[in-house]
């Protein structure tokens, strides 16, 4: 524990050392009002640091990490490709007689299209109008492998 005090007292020292030289060396003006700002947000940086590790030493079922958001939740590709697959189903939903839409991915460029329809809705309606989805939202090389329409009947 002391160890770990005295080697952050020791960074820190040597920061600010470096700090004042570096005021010392660079010319008046703008760009060294600058040099400090940068030097001052090192040593912030410097002295914050030994929290953070004790921030992670007390929690360490969940270490802290600056970029540890990144890797929790769905990847960006997996959201876009979600979100177009949305666009696309509420695209085939504009058909007049389609009660709902769900389309779901298969191997390579293709997808299966599964269409609640009411009575008499045209097959070659929705197949055209899901094809044209899949294609706006999805890219043009993206097919639908697969249409399965349901229908149920209303009293």
């Amino acid at each position: 524990m002391w160890a770990m005090v005295g080697g952050w007292v020791r960074t820190l020292i040597v920061i600010v050392l470096i700090g004042n030289l570096v005021d010392i060396v660079m010319p008046k003006g703008d760009l060294r009002r600058y040099a400090g700002l940068v030097v001052g947000l090192v040593i912030l940086a410097v002295m914050i640091r030994p929290l953070s590790s004790a921030v992670g030493y007390v929690n360490r079922d969940h270490p802290v990490s600056a970029f540890s958001w990144v890797s929790r939740g769905p990847s960006l590709t997996g959201a876009i490709a979600s979100e177009e697959r949305h666009q696309a189903e509420a695209m085939v939903q504009t058909v007049p007689g389609v009660r709902a839409c769900a389309i779901r991915s298969l191997s390579g460029s293709s997808v299966r299209v599964l269409v609640n329809v009411a009575p008499r809705t045209s097959r070659k309606l929705v197949r055209t109008m899901a094809q044209q989805a899949v294609s706006l939202t999805m890219g043009r090389g993206v097919r639908v492998a697969q249409l399965q329409m349901l229908s149920a009947k209303t009293s």
